[in-house]
C-alpha cells in the first residue's frame, strides 16, 4: 500500500488463491485431512477448522472406509474450500 496525496492508496488486484500451476506443481480435487497439529499444504488450516466448516454446512468432507473397517480416509475437496477462502476474503474476484 503507498501513501499518496489523498491519502493511503489501496490495490484493485483481483484476489485469487494460491497458484500451484507451476513447474511440478497441480491443483488437486482433493487433499486428505491433515494429521492432528498439522496443517493442511495448501491453505495452511487444521483439522478443527474443516470439521467447523463441514458442520456449518460449508463443505463436504468425503470419508472412505472399507466394509467392516473402523479407520478410513477423510478427504477435503479443494474446491470447496478456495471458495470458502474467496468469500471469506470479501468475495471480491
Amino acid at each position: 500500500m503507498q501513501d499518496t496525496a489523498a491519502g493511503p492508496s489501496t490495490t484493485t488486484m483481483p484476489l485469487t488463491a494460491p497458484s500451484l500451476a507451476g513447474p511440478g506443481h497441480f491443483r488437486p480435487e482433493t487433499f486428505r485431512l491433515p494429521r492432528p497439529g498439522e496443517r493442511d499444504p495448501f491453505w495452511g488450516l487444521g483439522r478443527s477448522f474443516y470439521y467447523a466448516a463441514e458442520k456449518a454446512g460449508d463443505i463436504k468432507l468425503i470419508r472412505l472406509r472399507k466394509r467392516g473397517n473402523i479407520r478410513g480416509v477423510t478427504l477435503v475437496p479443494y474446491d470447496a474450500v478456495a471458495k470458502l477462502v474467496h468469500e471469506a476474503a470479501g468475495g471480491r474476484e
